[in-house]
Parts: C-alpha cells; structure tokens; sequence
C-alpha cells in the first residue's frame, strides 16, 4: 500500500512540477507527457470510484496536452533557443563589461534544475566562485549590482527608472563603463525615463560636454539647489560646463564688485600656475596688506613701485579698474566687506568674502577646512560649472558663517 500511495504521490508531483524547464531537454516531449499518465491498474489498492473520478480528470487534460505535443515541442524548442540568445547576449554584455571596466572576473550562465543561474569565475581562478559576497570588494559587488539592475529593469519594463548616484564611488574608468552600459549597449536602459541623481561632475562632462554625441536620445541635465526648504532646478547645457580659466574671465567681465572679481582673477592665475607679479600683487591685496611684497623661495621682500605699476598695468588688461590701493582700503574695513558679503549673489562668493572679512578664522577645523580649500584649488576637475550660476556650496555652511559674524 504504501509502495504504492509513494508511486501516485510521485506522479501527482511530475504533473504538478510540469513547465518549460522541466521540459526544455526532453527530446520527445509526447513520450514525456505519456509517462506522466496514471494507470489505475498498476496501483490495485488505490483503484476507487474517488480516486477514478480525479485519476481520470488528470488523464484527459494530460490527453488534450499530447493532441497537441507536435505544437507544444515547437514552442519549447523557440523558447530553448531565445533563452539561450538572451543568455550569450547578457552574458557578452555584461564580459565585455568586466573586460573594459578593469575587472577580473567572467560570468557564466548555466541551466539550473528549474531556472538559470550566473556563476562568477575569477580569471585567475578556475572554478566557480560560490559565495560572491565573501570575494568581491565593494565596489565589485556594487558594480555587478548596477548591471544586474539594468537588466531587472528591461525585464519588468517599468516607466521610469531612478538610479541614486550610482557611480560616484567608482574611479573615472570604471564611470564611464557603467555609464556605457547602461546608456548604450543593445541591451541598455537607452530610450528608457531614467532619472539618475549624482553628486559628481563626471558623468555631465562625459554625457552632456565630451561625449554627448555618442548617447542618443541626448541626456537632458539639471542642477538642484535646497535653499530654505525650497527645491529649484537650473538647466544644465554643453556649454555651462567650461574650464575654470573661461569661468574666471566669464565672471571677471560680467560680474559688478572689483573684489569679487579679484577673486577670480586671482584663482585664474592660479589654475594657469602663473605666479607672477599679477598673481602676487592679488594676493597681497587679499591678505589685506597696504605694503606688498614679493616671495622669493622662503623669503619676501617688499614690491617696489616699479613692479606694483608693471603687475597693475598687467591686471588691468583683464580688470580695467584695478586700483590697489582703492581696493586694499575696502578689504581691511570690516564695515564695508560685510556689506559686501551679504550682497553676494551665491554663496561660493560669500564664502570667499568671509575669509576676508574673518581672516580665515572659524572655530571648527572642519568648517575653517572647507572654506580654506574652496578659497584655493578645491577639485582636480579641467572643467566644471560657474559657481557663480550654479550654488554649490552647501547651505550649512554659509549658515556657520553667518553664525560666526553674528547673523542671525
């Protein structure tokens, strides 16, 4: 009995468990499908009217199946075949990934009892890697992510896609690889809505400014600013992401306060690391000196009148009404740079005019940090956006310093 309750019991599970992957390498589907009927004969102990009445209503929907076998088989032999297109296409796909992106690791997709599985291969490892997790770093294991995500998303086809700065962390290879991906491969989130948000300036010189050819339809880019718990939006185009230097003279010729200006006449001598007696003289000025002077290696000596004059007449040629000592009187009274801080248009520049008005000074070596380096070089990038026109500056930190002038 018992011997043979197991046998219907098996039986009942095969039709149950029946689909394409438990058809997929069935040669004869018909024979398949005919091994699967009942006979109530073998099975004597169970052979009862109940059990007659469900047995045969199994076996005449197993019939309808196999009136229709020769169908059946076609179907699964397309289905066979797409799969494993789709499968040698993603697995290319996400190789050649691997390949350009530096890593060192290949993918496979295998069959597996009743799905496919992705095993991972190390190229200087034979055998599969089991456990991913333990192995990858973590930006190997984000980088799978993100790939594998694309691909989750050309399967449910949602309308809009959001991805949360997904290649900040990576370096500028890796970027753009992920980039590529994503936004170009046959098998691509191309001609998706996908809204991607990034702290990063990478990824809009590379789709909007250098590479902006190559993905189509063309990314449209928009810089977001919180201010007082209001969310705005500028658009971003080709031509707002320029170099410093273009920025600086931008800004130098549209802009109306001389200080602000020198400002960014002093950064544009800096970038072109011309450290001549233009770049000196504004710096002299913005460290409030009424004498200034000239650093030779690990000394200075006073600016003679003959090297003031030739270092003016060369800042006027982009500054017109450069006057140092005009100028130098404004910087040294704390009156008038206050009032000039709270008219700044953005807080980049007021940040630059705090660090006049408080000579550097911030209690917290954090704040006082961030100040400094934006006063100076803060990024490696050949080009960004005008701070002028995009604030980046965040608003914590011209709340510090208002704090520290006694602002409200």
């Amino acid at each position: 009995l018992k011997g043979q309750v197991d046998t219907l019991s098996e039986k009942l599970i095969d039709i149950k468990s029946i689909s394409f992957f438990s058809l997929r390498d069935v040669d004869k589907v018909q024979q398949r499908i005919s091994h699967l009927r009942i006979s109530l004969g073998a099975l004597p102990h169970l052979n009862s009217a109940d059990t007659k009445l469900i047995v045969d209503d199994i076996n005449e929907s197993l019939d309808s199946v196999l009136n229709k076998a020769g169908k059946l088989q076609g179907e699964i032999n397309k289905q066979k075949k797409s799969i494993e297109a789709t499968i040698k296409k993603h697995k290319q796909g996400i190789n050649d990934f691997l390949r350009y992106a530096g890593y060192k690791y290949i993918v496979d997709i295998q069959p597996d009892a009743d799905s496919y599985k992705m095993k991972l291969k190390h190229l200087d490892f034979h055998e599969n890697i089991e456990n991913g997790g333990m192995h990858l770093s973590f930006g190997e294991r984000n980088a799978f992510s993100i790939v594998l995500f694309m691909y989750e998303c050309l399967t449910r086809t949602p309308d809009l896609v959001i991805l949360d700065d997904p290649v900040s962390s990576f370096d500028k290879n890796k970027k753009f690889a992920i980039l590529e991906i994503l936004f170009r491969g046959n098998e691509s989130l191309r001609g998706k809505t996908v809204l991607m948000l990034t702290h990063d300036i990478e990824p809009i010189i590379d789709l909007l400014k250098s590479l902006g050819h190559i993905f189509q339809p063309a990314p449209v880019a928009y810089f977001l600013k919180m201010r007082s718990g209001l969310l705005s939006e500028i658009p971003i185009t080709k031509k707002d992401v320029s170099s410093f230097s273009q920025i600086c003279e931008e800004n130098i010729k549209n802009l109306a306060d001389d200080i602000v200006k020198t400002i960014y006449l002093r950064r544009h001598y800096e970038i072109a690391n011309d450290k001549g007696l233009e770049y000196q003289l504004l710096s002299n000025l913005l460290h409030k000196r009424a004498q200034p002077v000239v650093r030779e290696g690990d000394t200075e000596r006073n600016m003679t009148a003959e090297e003031i004059a030739e270092g003016t007449k060369s800042i006027r040629v982009k500054l017109q009404s450069f006057d140092y000592t005009q100028l130098q009187s404004r910087v040294v009274d704390r009156t008038a740079m206050i009032k000039t801080y709270q008219a700044a248009e953005n807080n980049y520049e007021k940040l630059q005019l705090f660090r006049l008005v408080s000579d550097e000074n911030h209690e917290n070596d954090v704040v006082r940090k961030y100040i400094n380096e934006t006063f100076h070089i803060e990024n490696e990038y050949i080009m960004q956006l005008n701070p002028h026109k995009y604030d980046f500056i965040p608003e914590h930190i011209i709340a510090e310093c208002d704090r520290s002038l006694g602002f409200p």
